[in-house]
C-alpha cells in the first residue's frame, strides 16, 4: 500500500501505522498513563516552542519516512523546527519526512527494544534525536545519529538545547 491509498483508509478508531508498505495496528490501545504522557509532554514543549517562536509541536500519524515501499510512521510527539515549520499549517496529509525531534512513550504493550528499533528508522529518515519515555521505570532514552543511547533517571535533564533551544526538562518534569 502507499502512503497516499493509507491516508485514505477510513478513520475506525484503530490506531494504524504503513510500515514497508503493509499497514500495521498498534495494539492495544496505550492506556490512560501513556495518554497522560503525551498530553504532558506535548503540553510542556508546545508551551516553550510557541513561546520562543522555535517552530511547531505536532502528534499523532503523519510522517512519511520512506517510499517505494512507503513507511508512514505515527510519533507521540514531534517538534519541526524553524522555517520548516512554517508549512506545516499549510500541509494536507503526510509530513514528507522525518520531523527534527520525536519523542515516543513506552506503554504496556511494547519494550524498549522495540522503541529503540524505531528510534532507529526515525533517525535514518533524518530526526536530529528521539527521546524514548518510559513511565512506569521512571526513565528517558536519548538516541542520536551516530551515538550510543543515553539512558537518564528521574533527576536527570533531558538536553536537546541544540534541536529546541532552551528546552532541557528535567525526566519527573515529562512523566508527572
Amino acid at each position: 500500500m502507499t502512503a497516499q491509498e493509507f491516508s485514505q483508509l477510513p478513520d475506525d478508531g484503530r490506531v494504524l501505522e504503513l510500515v514497508d508498505g503493509i499497514v500495521v495496528e498498534v495494539e492495544p490501545p496505550p492506556g490512560i498513563q501513556h495518554e497522560y504522557v503525551v498530553s504532558r509532554v506535548s503540553r510542556l514543549l508546545g508551551n516553550h516552542v510557541e513561546e520562543l517562536g522555535l517552530g511547531a509541536v505536532v502528534g499523532g500519524p503523519g510522517f512519511v519516512l520512506a517510499r517505494g515501499p512507503d513507511e508512514v510512521r505515527a510519533p507521540d510527539v514531534a517538534f519541526i523546527a524553524g522555517d520548516r515549520a512554517d508549512q506545516v499549517a499549510h500541509t494536507p496529509g503526510y509530513w514528507p519526512g522525518a520531523p527534527d525531534l520525536v519523542i515516543e512513550i513506552l506503554s504496556p504493550s511494547n519494550t524498549l527494544a522495540e522503541l529503540e528499533e524505531k528510534a532507529a528508522k526515525w533517525l535514518v529518515a533524518g530526526a536530529r534525536a528521539v527521546v524514548l519515555l518510559a513511565p512506569f521505570v521512571r526513565t528517558a532514552t536519548v538516541v542520536r545519529p551516530a551515538a550510543e543511547p543515553l539512558r537518564l533517571g528521574d533527576d536527570d535533564n533531558v538536553d536537546v538545547n541544540d534541536i529546541v533551544a532552551g528546552w532541557r526538562p528535567r525526566v519527573r518534569d515529562l512523566l508527572g
